[in-house]
């Protein structure tokens, strides 16, 4: 018997594979834009004597981190572009991937810190030559948020998407551009299902 985490690893192999675009396909046509919502990994836990932005990831956190990256790119993931919010552990996060070699570069993004706008990202990416996948690292509960917003989900439910330390939720735009309710959710994953 399969079970429910064979299934969501197939489903992300399945999905992986028919994103791939090639050089040509790109330059002909407007393809689609997957955009990958990645929670940091296991930070340091809170403490007065500590500016939250400078809370660094956990031992165990990078660990995990690196392993979700390393089967991340077994199965054939690869951006074209990595936006980072600018707290520790969200970029502690985001090099981990760059040093897997899952994106071609990485930049820092305001709007990812907590309390940042989806109108932010959508204004971003209007001013930007295409993509054809984007991976964004940065908090809970915003990355939730954004996630609904380009859905169409009701903002005022916070938990209706939630993404585990580490994990993703992955967005495509049909259109190749990010904004409002255009997008459809193919992917949640947790670590535990990436590393099964």
């Amino acid at each position: 018997m399969v079970s429910g985490f064979e299934q969501q690893r197939a489903f992300a192999l399945a999905v992986r594979s028919t994103i791939a675009v090639s050089g040509a396909e790109k330059q002909t046509a407007r393809q689609e834009l997957a955009v990958d919502f990645i929670r940091h990994g296991i930070a340091e836990e809170p403490r007065p004597e500590v500016e939250d932005a400078f809370r660094a990831l956990t031992d165990e956190g990078r660990k995990r981190c690196r392993k979700v990256a390393r089967q991340l790119k077994n199965m054939g993931w690869r951006w074209d572009l990595l936006l980072t919010s600018p707290l520790v552990r969200a970029r502690q996060t985001a090099e981990i991937f760059l040093d897997e070699n899952l994106a071609e570069a990485v930049e820092v993004f305001e709007p990812l810190a907590p309390g940042g706008s989806f109108a932010d990202l959508v204004r971003w990416q209007a001013e930007r030559e295409p993509l054809a996948s984007l991976a964004l690292v940065g908090h809970q509960p915003d990355l939730s948020l954004w996630v609904q917003a380009a859905v169409g989900l009701n903002p005022a439910n916070a938990h209706a998407i939630t993404l585990k330390k580490a994990g993703l939720a992955q967005v495509r735009f049909a259109e190749g551009r990010i904004d409002y309710r255009q997008g459809s959710l193919t992917l949640l994953l947790s670590p535990k299902v990436v590393l099964r």
